[in-house]
C-alpha cells in the first residue's frame, strides 16, 4: 500500500556522519521544517557516525522533535547492520559496482515517466546530474562539514542544506543554512 505525502518530502543527507552534527543537523532540520514542513524526511545515509547503539539512540531523541515520519537508508557509517535495523527497519544497501549502476538505470529505463527526482547523499556535498530527464541530486551537507564539488574532487566549502520536493508539482528546492555557513566554526 502507498503512503500518503504531504505537499513537501524532505530530504536531508548525511546528518550525523562528522563530529559537530548536534550543532548543524538540529538547525538545518529546524530551517527545513519551518520552511517546508515536510510530511516525511528521507535521509540517504549516515544517519551515525560510527555506527553505535548510543549514536542511534541520540539521533533519535533529535528525531522525535519533528512531526515528519522520518524514512532512513543504510550508509557506510551505519554499520553494524543489525544495530541500524533496531532503529530504523530493515536495511537496503547500496552499492556502487558498475553491475549496481546498470541495473539502477534499467529501473530507471522502465519507470521514466513515474520518477520525479533521485536523492543521493555520502559525499558531503550537492551536485545535479540528468539520466533521461530525470534529476540525480547529490545532497549531503544535513549535518557534515560541507564540501563544495571540483573538477578535480572537493574544493572549498558550502552551507549545511537539506532539499525539499514538491510532491504536486515535481519542483526540488535546495535549502542552505546560510547562517551557520557565514559564523566561524
Amino acid at each position: 500500500m502507498a503512503e500518503s505525502f504531504g505537499k513537501y518530502v524532505g530530504i536531508l543527507g548525511d546528518p550525523a556522519c562528522r563530529p559537530g552534527w548536534q550543532k548543524n543537523f538540529p538547525r538545518i532540520a529546524d530551517l527545513l521544517w519551518e520552511t517546508y514542513q515536510p510530511s516525511h524526511v528521507f535521509v540517504p545515509g549516515d544517519v551515525t557516525e560510527w555506527g553505535m547503539v548510543t549514536e542511534h539512540e541520540e539521533m533519535l531523541e533529535y528525531c522525535r522533535k519533528y512531526p515528519w515520519e522520518w524514512l532512513v537508508a543504510m550508509g557506510d557509517h551505519d554499520s553494524p547492520t543489525n544495530v541500524f535495523e533496531r532503529y530504523w527497519g530493515p536495511a537496503q544497501k547500496n552499492g556502487l559496482s558498475q553491475d549496481c549502476t546498470s541495473r539502477f538505470l534499467a529501473v530507471l529505463d522502465d519507470l521514466q515517466d513515474q520518477v520525479q527526482a533521485c536523492f543521493f547523499g555520502h559525499i558531503h556535498s550537492f551536485d545535479r546530474k540528468e539520466y533521461r530527464g530525470i534529476p540525480l541530486i547529490v545532497t549531503g551537507a544535513g549535518g557534515a562539514a560541507a564540501r563544495g564539488l571540483g573538477v578535480d574532487g572537493y574544493e572549498g566549502t558550502r552551507p549545511f542544506q537539506a532539499m525539499a520536493l514538491d510532491t504536486s508539482s515535481g519542483e526540488i528546492h535546495l535549502l542552505e543554512d546560510e547562517e551557520s555557513f557565514n559564523q566561524p566554526s
